[in-house]
């Protein structure tokens, strides 16, 4: 696991407390949860400009076509009539007794919009939202140009919380699809807030009529929210529903593998491993993780020759995942190649993988010098653990919390888990986000979104804090935990150098860096103290062992 460099932003986001602006009164949203988009979802070539900008088709009445209202109004009375740039700023900021006439403030915001002014647009849209009647027309075309203004802006976060509010009415088809299939792509290329987007948007409704690109997005969704609160049957029936062409069907494979091996039936999790990893439209990071189960799931059943063809099929870079060497160390640990073992382990001296945690590196060093009777350095692989983790240690015994400075080393741990990483990224762009907002000219517009906002920071803040706090425990038991095995194994390579003389005899030391003896035609290349990424997992160390079998106490003493 990677650890991050700024521990001062990481405490920062631990105390993140939201700007006061209970004295703002605005208009807000329902109180649903927010989620963001960490870059703005642009129109898709399913709605394109062109086709927001004509939502209906022609002669329907305003409320199904807002292009009539901007058609209907006098253009030349307007532009008579029409107020300054200070003086329209001033009334938009007016709560009580407007004196804009709602519907020409709907056509100047929707000429705004169709000519991307967005800047101008939103202001208006959200005047003619506060003041206009529930009932009113084109209140749900304002919403959604409003929201559609937001994005483009760049306050993402604000776009999802009014999209999402909206798409639950199910005004018509056609903003239905567009809001889905923004929401589609923010939960594909960027952390977001569940219950926003899943729980009270996909969830809330059936969506019989979206379009078929969509329907495994909504049916995926909906099916894995049924299996979390036990709802076995109607997860089945919406996964069943999901087009084989869909890309979440192959999510939904992977999740029923899963679900088998949570079961412990690993024979049935196999088909729909390997259906992932034949899929016709690549996704190799869902192909990745397919094969690292297969792999662990071969380990586990003491497959090690299959297990390490699927690690050796992996293309995620191992410098993005140091626990793939890990694994294939303990592969050839199991299978009795200590020597290719030590090499995956000495790839952990690249400084590609030096703030990565991992203690059981030291442990899994330790048996394998422990198993070829070199003592010394496995006694001092145990004290190289002691002084690499000594500290957090020290901090766990002396009860630090996860805010400490002695602490610092395991929080980075606890950022790497992916809950708390996207929880975190969230919290950092609704910071940026906010930046954004606190530079805008019209007062109105800025407390709507502040409100929005402050309230998403601290509901995820509160709950961030809370998930840290969990984690700092597991990690802190999981560093307890390697702590007492090396102890363990200290305690053994005592008990082996002094009573295990009828099955070993110390040989005395010989170069650990020499060359091995290689079969014809394998060139071996001395190690220059260089690494190369391409490298990583190739290594072998010259390691022969020093064991041998005696029943002379004397020859072993001496």
């Amino acid at each position: 696991m990677m650890m991050p460099n700024n521990f001062r932003s990481v405490l920062l986001a631990l105390a993140f407390v939201p700007v006061s602006y209970a004295s703002a009164e605005v208009m807000t949203s329902d109180g649903q949860d927010e989620s963001l988009n960490e870059t703005p979802v642009h129109i898709t070539s399913e709605v394109d400009a062109q086709e927001v900008a004509d939502p209906a088709p022609n002669g329907t009445e305003l409320e199904s076509n807002p292009a009539s209202a901007a058609e209907s109004t006098d253009v030349q009375a307007a532009e008579e009539t029409q107020a300054s740039p200070e003086q329209e700023e001033k009334s938009l900021l007016q709560s009580e007794a407007p004196e804009v006439d709602l519907t020409e403030l709907f056509a100047e915001a929707y000429v705004d919009f169709k000519e991307e002014d967005y800047e101008s647009a939103a202001p208006k849209f959200l005047y003619f939202l506060q003041h206009a009647e529930e009932d009113a027309k084109n209140r749900d075309w304002a919403q959604f140009f409003f929201g559609i203004s937001l994005e483009k802006n760049g306050y993402s976060h604000g776009a999802v919380d009014v999209m999402g509010n909206l798409v639950m009415r199910k005004p018509n088809t056609r903003i239905v699809n567009y809001i889905l299939d923004m929401f589609e792509k923010v939960t594909r290329e960027q952390p977001f807030d569940y219950d926003q987007i899943i729980v009270q948007a996909v969830n809330a409704n059936e969506y019989d009529f979206v379009e078929k690109d969509l329907l495994g997005f909504v049916r995926f969704y909906q099916g894995i929210n049924d299996w979390k609160y036990g709802l076995l049957d109607w997860g089945e029936q919406h996964f069943n529903e999901i087009p084989a062409s869909s890309p979440y069907f192959y999510q939904y494979q992977y999740q029923k593998a899963l679900y088998e091996i949570h079961n412990d039936d690993i024979n049935a999790a196999f088909p729909y491993l390997k259906n992932v990893i034949q899929m016709e439209e690549k996704d190799q990071s869902l192909i990745d993780q397919a094969l690292w189960t297969m792999a662990r799931l071969y380990y586990e059943t003491k497959d090690y020759e299959k297990a390490t063809q699927y690690y050796l099929a992996i293309q995620t870079p191992l410098i993005e995942q140091a626990s793939f060497l890990l694994e294939q160390a303990w592969i050839q640990y199991r299978s009795g190649h200590y020597e290719k073992a030590m090499g995956f382990l000495y790839a952990y001296n690249a400084p590609s993988f030096k703030e990565f945690f991992t203690p059981e590196y030291y442990i899994l060093k330790s048996l394998i010098y422990k198993k070829l009777c070199y003592y010394d350095p496995a006694i001092k692989v145990v004290s190289d653990f002691e002084a690499r983790y000594g500290r957090s240690l020290a901090a766990i015994y002396n009860r630090k919390t996860e805010t400490d400075l002695e602490s610092q080393e395991m929080l980075f741990v606890i950022m790497t888990h992916p809950k708390i990483k996207k929880q975190y990224e969230f919290l950092r762009l609704l910071e940026t986000e906010i930046e954004l907002i606190d530079e805008l000219e019209d007062d109105n517009l800025q407390q709507y979104l502040l409100a929005i906002y402050n309230n998403q920071v601290e509901e995820t803040a509160k709950q961030f804090r809370k998930d840290v706090k969990a984690q700092f425990k597991i990690v802190a038991n999981s560093l307890l935990k390697y702590e007492e095995e090396s102890n363990l194994i200290k305690y053994e390579i005592g008990i082996d150098m002094y009573q295990r003389v009828a099955e070993t005899r110390y040989q005395g030391k010989t170069n650990t860096n020499q060359a091995e003896t290689s079969p014809e035609k394998v060139v071996i290349y001395p190690f220059q103290g260089e690494f190369w990424n391409d490298e990583l997992g190739n290594y072998k160390v010259s390691l022969p062992s020093k064991c041998r079998t005696t029943n002379d106490w004397e020859d072993f003493l001496e």
